[in-house]
C-alpha cells in the first residue's frame, strides 16, 4: 500500500503542475469553478450528515433564496450557515499568512451552527432529551455515539477535549514545518484526528471536512468533494484508519483530489465542468419537482393591472425607498438631480419618496405599459468644479405574460449598462437582501466613480 499511496501522491503532484500553467485562471473561468465547487462542497457534505435539501433545492436556497417546500428549516439553516463557512474560506485563504489554531476552528463553527439549535441526547437515566448546542464552544458533555452493531464508538471526553485540541495545533504547527510531508497527507491526518476527538457538541463532520479543505487549499490544492454517494466508503476508511491504517483513508481523499484537481483543468481550457451524469438527475428532479406542483397554486399567475398593485406593495415599495434613500445621500456632492420615469414629461425633483413612490403607483394601475423606467441623474460635480460630470443611474421594471424583470444599472454613452437582472414569477417577490444588493452596487458605482474624477485631479496636480 506504501508503493500505491506514493504514486497517488507522484500523480496529484504531476496533475497539479499541469493545472499550474494555466494559473492564474481568467475571471470567467474562476467564477464557474468556484461557483461550481462552493455547490458541490455544501450539497455534499450537508447531505452525508442528513440534510434533506436535494442537489436542485440546494441551489435553489443558495443561489435565490428559495426554501423547499415540506423540508425541515433547520435543514435550510444548516446549508445557509455551511455555506456561509464556505464563503469565508474562499475568502480568508487569499491571506497566506492566515494561521489555523483554536480560534479559528471555533468562529468556523459559530457559523455552521444556527443560534438556539438543539440537538438529541439523553439524561444519565437514559431519558431521550433536546440539548442546545453550544455555538463556538468545546462539548461539556459526552457525545459518544451508539454504532448500528450496537457498540458504543467513544470520542475524547469533555475534560479532555481543550488539552487534545490543542495538542492537535502543536502538531499541525509542527508537522507543516516538514517539508517531507505531502499536503495530502497533512490534510487527511488533520481530518482523521479532530473526528477522534469530535470537540463539538454538533457539526464535528462537517467541521472536519472544511478545515481539511483550508489545509488543501494554504498549498493552492482545490477543495475536496465527497460525494453522498460514496459515504459509506467515506466511513468504511475512516473505520480503517481507526485500526491503524491510514492509507485507506488517503487513497480514498487523494482520489477524490484528482477528481477536483480535473475540474480545475476542465474550467482552465473552457471545458464543460458539469458532470453529464449530474445533470440527468438534474433534470430527472426538475421533471419530479414539475408533476408535484399543485396546479391550483399562482405558479401560472398573469400580468394584471392588481397583480402588479399587489407586487408595488410588497415588493416595489420597498425596493424603490431604500434604493433612491441610499442615493439621496450622494445628493450634497452635485449641484443637480433629476428624476425621469418613462418620459422627460414626467421628469421631477421629489420631495420625498412618498412623492416618487406614488407617481410609481400610478403608472402600475395601467397594464398597457409594458416597462416602467427610472432614472435618477446626478449632475455637476460642484466640489471638484466638474460642471460636465453625470452620474445617470437607472431601474427598469419589464412586465412580461408570465413574469417580471427588474434589472439596475447606469447608463454611459447613452447605452444602459446592466448591473444585474432579477426575473421573478407574478406570485415571487424581490427579497430585503436582493434590495440591499442592489443599492450596495449601485452606492459603490457610484463612489467609485467620484473616487476615479478625484484621482484624475489629484494625479494632475
Amino acid at each position: 500500500m506504501e508503493t500505491q499511496i506514493s504514486e497517488l501522491l507522484n500523480f496529484i503532484d504531476e496533475l497539479n503542475k499541469k493545472v499550474d500553467k494555466f494559473r492564474p485562471l481568467n475571471i470567467e473561468q474562476e467564477r464557474r469553478l468556484i461557483q461550481k465547487l462552493k455547490l458541490d462542497w455544501n450539497f455534499h457534505s450537508c447531505n452525508i450528515e442528513g440534510n434533506l435539501l436535494t442537489y436542485g433545492e440546494t441551489k435553489d436556497l443558495l443561489f435565490w433564496g428559495i426554501t423547499a417546500k415540506g423540508k425541515p428549516f433547520k435543514d435550510h439553516f444548516e446549508l445557509n450557515g455551511h455555506n456561509q463557512a464556505v464563503e469565508w474560506i474562499f475568502d480568508i485563504i487569499k491571506d497566506k499568512n492566515r494561521p489555523l489554531n483554536e480560534n479559528f476552528i471555533r468562529e468556523l463553527h459559530e457559523l455552521i451552527i444556527a443560534p438556539n439549535s438543539y440537538i438529541d441526547a439523553q439524561t444519565p437515566d437514559g431519558k431521550p432529551i433536546k440539548k442546545l448546542v453550544l455555538r463556538g464552544e468545546y462539548k461539556k458533555t459526552p457525545n459518544h455515539v451508539l454504532t448500528k452493531t450496537g457498540e458504543m464508538f467513544y470520542f475524547a471526553k469533555p475534560e479532555e477535549t481543550p488539552a487534545k485540541m490543542k495538542e492537535l495545533i502543536e502538531w499541525f504547527r509542527k508537522t507543516q514545518k516538514n517539508k517531507n510531508v505531502h499536503p495530502l497527507k497533512l490534510a487527511c491526518l488533520f481530518h482523521y484526528k479532530f473526528v477522534r476527538i469530535h470537540p463539538f457538541d454538533d457539526g464535528n463532520g462537517r467541521m472536519s471536512r472544511i478545515l481539511m479543505n483550508f489545509i488543501l487549499m494554504m498549498y493552492d490544492l482545490p477543495p475536496v468533494i465527497i460525494p453522498t454517494n460514496k459515504k459509506s466508503d467515506y466511513i468504511l476508511a475512516l473505520e480503517y484508519a481507526d485500526k491503524e491504517n491510514l492509507d485507506n483513508f488517503i487513497q480514498f481523499i487523494g482520489e477524490k483530489l484528482i477528481v477536483s484537481l480535473n475540474l480545475v483543468l476542465k474550467a482552465a481550457k473552457g471545458e464543460s465542468i458539469e458532470d453529464e451524469a449530474d445533470l440527468d438527475k438534474m433534470l430527472l428532479m426538475l421533471d419530479k419537482r414539475i408533476e408535484n406542483i399543485d396546479e391550483s397554486k399562482e405558479i401560472k399567475k398573469e400580468r394584471t393591472k392588481e397583480a402588479q398593485l399587489e407586487l408595488y406593495k410588497i415588493c416595489f415599495e420597498p425596493l424603490s425607498s431604500t434604493l433612491f434613500s441610499g442615493l439621496e445621500k450622494f445628493n450634497h456632492y452635485f449641484k443637480s438631480y433629476k428624476i425621469v420615469i418613462n418620459n422627460k414629461h414626467r421628469e421631477f425633483k421629489p420631495k420625498n419618496i412618498t412623492e416618487l413612490n406614488s407617481d410609481f403607483k400610478y403608472l402600475l394601475n395601467y397594464t398597457n405599459y409594458p416597462e416602467i423606467k427610472i432614472v435618477y441623474n446626478f449632475k455637476s460635480l460642484t466640489k471638484l468644479g466638474l460642471v460636465h460630470f453625470e452620474i445617470p443611474i437607472f431601474l427598469i421594471v419589464k412586465f412580461e405574460k408570465l413574469f417580471y424583470k427588474i434589472g439596475f444599472g447606469y447608463i454611459e454613452n447613452s447605452e444602459y449598462k446592466i448591473i444585474k437582472n432579477y426575473e421573478k414569477l407574478y406570485n415571487q417577490i424581490v427579497s430585503m437582501d436582493e434590495i440591499k444588493t442592489i443599492t450596495k452596487q449601485i452606492t459603490e458605482y457610484i463612489i467609485t466613480k467620484i473616487e476615479n474624477e478625484i484621482g484624475k485631479i489629484e494625479n494632475e496636480g
